[in-house]
């Protein structure tokens, strides 16, 4: 096969030579071929003659030849070509069968089909009804056509265009409609070998046959379709049948493409059936795709990507019923690259459905804002990432499980080591970050957003950062791994009130200025956040307490096995029950952060003055102990500036009061 620049150079030589038709119409040249028998198979000695073929395909078709420099024809040499060309068709300028089996053109120059529809193995053989090969081959369509693909075996296409500059064009508002014959390997739009296929108005596809595709590019060649994009893989197909296919193989992505302009639709209606396979090349859609398959069948695939290099660029899309995988990136060491500019929505109802399984060290995905992906069915991922595997999505990213099911994973993370940042995302699902693999060592941040579920980082490390307000409500005991941790910033929220009880987090908290709250919507004072390291650095702790002595308060605790200053204190705020009377504490106080190990002095701080039914609370860290404690004392009343002081009557200076007030009585009769 010859790259882009050596196919340009044979054209030019070519374009050089007198044509194919003043050579046969030169009355030497038609006397020798009309007194020869020209039998190739017996012919040979090739290069004695000056001969030299060229060979724009791989399905061998020879389109020109060469002669002696001299300029002097051989008899031989014309007997070789003229056997060959006129076995390939190439002196046909324009076939259009009779019949409607077939339209073709085998050279260069333009042919128009004369009818609307064409069945059957079509008039160029093995290539399909409508099929144009050779450099400078043109079939121009200007009108409505219907083409049935009979032939398999990964024989042409229903539109096929292959070799050379050929083209297959229709004018705007024309649709062109593809179908195919049951079997194996029938195709519907196909272009290779320098071929292109350009469709200026709408593009409607039907495949019926095992392995077949719907529209296919493989090695270099375009499909171009301006208007809108219809295709379907019918109950009729048998099995691993495709959509969209680009089987480009490893040349660059852009010498292999389909582009489709306008909206595209996608039904999947057979089992084993795929939206796209891309194994190398480009696919470009610029409207929407809307992909549909049905929940009763259960080897439907979407997107998937493999060997490579492969680019995918989407502007907003639909992937629903997708049964088993949403978009499937495989290990390659070529670069795979998914994109989509605008809000896309994986949705499935398929018990184990993995949305994006992104298991390619050189693949990147991006999504668009406002994806969703939504699972309805048990054991359902929404994102899984091996090492090296790039994944990034647009602000407003949702993944939300069904409510029937408690077992869904948002990220599964196989030795996850790219960084991830996502932006007001909704993340609502059992386990939010799941790793079995000791290689895992992801750097998650949430800028704003709500996330809702565990971490269950068993083997490897989570390091998660939150600010801009996010929320992780921790719903249940949860792992950051060895050495993960989880940084509030920016007001972002650690609630661990979700579960009720005692919540474990294994792994550090660093506040920065975040807030750690145990308070629930019901006040109750029994929540506790059992954690590792505990880093203030400003922030806040939430509590609910019960404001009376010591033998009746309880209250949430923060529970750490180390407590680090790293910076301003952490100022805990204390919201008082309903049953709460207030009353003297006893022995240490109320608990309100345990520390099995080393508490720094000043890491917290009372945020706001607590006081209850006259008596005040102050935060205090026990020298013995090293934990925090609240400790009652009867209120003071406030002093108003001027006032005279209240004196209780029952004590000594009350008493010195009253004597002094009588003796001056006294004095004042007496001096009457």
């Amino acid at each position: 096969m010859h790259t882009a620049s050596q196919a340009l150079a044979i054209e030019r030589q070519a374009s050089a030579q007198p044509s194919l038709a003043e050579r046969v119409s030169r009355p030497k040249t038609r006397a020798i071929l009309g007194l020869m028998r020209l039998n190739f198979l017996s012919v040979d000695g090739f290069g004695a003659h000056g001969v030299e073929f060229v060979w724009y395909d791989r399905l061998g078709l020879c389109i020109e030849f060469l002669w002696g420099g001299d300029m002097s024809w051989s008899l031989n040499a014309v007997a070789i070509a003229a056997s060959i060309l006129l076995s390939q068709g190439a002196f046909a300028a324009c076939t259009n069968d009779t019949s409607g089996a077939g339209v073709s053109m085998l050279s260069a120059g333009t042919c128009e089909p004369q009818y609307a529809t064409y069945a059957g193995t079509g008039a160029g053989g093995a290539m399909g009804p409508v099929y144009a090969g050779g450099n400078g081959a043109l079939v121009s369509i200007t009108r409505n056509t219907t083409a049935t693909n009979s032939r398999g075996r990964a024989t042409g296409g229903s539109f096929y265009a292959s070799g050379g500059t050929a083209r297959i064009v229709s004018v705007p508002g024309v649709t062109l409609t593809s179908d195919t014959t049951t079997g194996s390997y029938v195709h519907g739009f196909r272009a290779n070998g320098y071929g292109v296929l350009d469709i200026q108005g709408d593009a409607v596809g039907t495949i019926r046959s095992s392995y077949g595709r719907a529209m296919l590019v493989d090695p270099l060649g375009v499909i171009r379709v301006h208007g809108k994009t219809t295709l379907t893989v019918a109950d009729t197909a048998g099995s691993n049948s495709r959509a969209l296919a680009l089987e480009g193989g490893t040349a660059a992505v852009a010498d292999s493409l389909i582009e489709l302009l306008g909206d595209v639709n996608v039904s999947l209606i057979n089992d084993s059936a795929r939206v796209v396979t891309a194994v190398g090349g480009t696919l470009k859609i610029g409207g929407h795709l809307n992909a549909t398959g049905y929940a009763g069948k259960t080897g439907i695939d979407g997107i998937r990507m493999l060997n490579g290099p492969v680019d995918i660029q989407l502007n907003t899309f639909e992937l629903n019923e997708v049964a088993a995988i949403g978009i499937f990136v495989e290990a390659s060491t070529n670069p795979l690259s998914f994109s989509a500019a605008g809000a896309g929505n994986i949705r499935s109802s398929k018990d184990g459905f993995i949305a994006l399984n992104h298991a390619g060290s050189n693949g990147t995905v991006s999504f668009g804002p406002n994806t969703t992906i939504a699972m309805t069915g048990a054991n359902a991922t929404a994102v899984r990432l091996v090492a090296g595997a790039r994944f990034a999505a647009g602000a407003g990213f949702t993944v939300d499980e069904s409510a029937v099911f408690d077992s869904q994973t948002a990220f599964d993370l196989r030795g996850a080591n790219q960084p991830i940042a996502l932006t007001d995302a909704r993340v609502h699902t059992n386990v939010l970050w799941l790793s079995n693999d000791a290689g895992t060592n992801l750097s998650f941040t949430g800028h704003g957003g709500s996330y809702r579920g565990t971490a269950g980082i068993a083997q490897g490390t989570l390091n998660l950062a939150l600010d801009s307000g996010a929320v992780w409500a921790v719903t249940n005991d949860s792992s950051l791994g060895a050495a993960g941790q989880v940084t509030l910033a920016g007001n972002a929220v650690l609630d661990a009130s979700v579960k009720g009880g005692a919540t474990g987090l294994a792994g550090d908290v660093l506040n920065n200025g975040g807030v750690v709250t145990l308070q629930q919507v019901s006040a109750s004072p029994s929540d506790v956040l059992q954690t590792r390291r505990y880093t203030a650095n400003g922030g806040q702790l939430l509590l609910d307490t019960t404001l009376n002595d010591a033998s009746s308060s309880i209250s949430d605790v923060l529970q750490a096995s180390e407590v680090v200053a790293g910076g301003a204190p952490t100022q805990i705020f204390v919201r008082p029950t309903a049953v709460s009377s207030g009353a003297l504490t006893t022995g240490k106080g109320i608990l309100v952060v345990s520390v099995t190990g080393t508490s720094a002095p000043d890491a917290f701080v009372l945020g706001a003055p607590v006081s209850h039914n006259g008596f005040d609370y102050l935060l205090v860290q026990d020298a013995g102990d090293g934990n925090w404690y609240l400790r009652s004392q009867r209120a003071v009343p406030p002093v108003t500036p001027g006032a005279a002081l209240p004196v209780p009557a029952g004590t000594p200076w009350g008493l010195a009061a009253l004597g002094a007030l009588l003796a001056a009585a006294v004095a004042r009769q007496r001096r009457r």
